[in-house]
C-alpha cells in the first residue's frame, strides 16, 4: 500500500470514518492485490472499498449506477476475471455488499486490470 493511501486511511480512521475493522479488511485487500500482481492504481479501489465498508456499517445508500454504465462494465473484456476478483475478496472477508457497490468496485478493477 502506497505511504499516500495509509496517510488517507488514518484520516479516516482518526474521523470514525473506518473502523480498526473494516482498515483490516482493506489491508488483507492489498494483500491480496500484491499476490496478484495488481499495482496500478488500486489505491482508488482501496480507498472506495473502505467508503463501502463504512456505508455498510452506517446503512448508508448510495446512488444507483446507470444502466449504460452496467452495461458497458458487463461488455468488457475482462469483466469475469474483474467479477472473481471481487468475489474472492468479499468472501475472503465475508463483507457482503449492495450490487451497486459491487458495480462501482468492479469498474475500479477494470481499470486496474486495464493497465496490467
Amino acid at each position: 500500500m502506497q505511504s499516500e493511501t495509509k496517510v488517507k486511511l488514518n484520516i479516516l480512521k482518526d474521523n470514525n470514518l473506518l473502523s480498526e475493522q473494516e482498515y483490516e479488511v482493506i489491508k488483507r485487500t492489498d494483500e491480496y492485490f500484491d499476490q496478484l500482481n495488481l499495482n496500478e492504481d488500486r489505491d482508488m479501489f482501496l480507498i472506495h472499498f473502505s467508503s463501502a465498508l463504512h456505508r455498510l456499517d452506517s446503512e448508508e445508500k448510495i446512488d444507483e449506477m446507470p444502466k449504460i454504465m452496467i452495461d458497458e462494465i458487463e461488455k468488457n473484456s475482462k469483466y469475469d476475471n474483474a467479477k472473481k476478483i471481487i468475489e474472492s475478496v468479499l468472501e475472503e472477508n465475508k463483507v457482503t455488499l449492495s450490487n451497486t457497490e459491487v458495480n462501482y468496485l468492479l469498474l475500479h478493477i477494470l481499470n486496474i486490470l486495464e493497465k496490467k
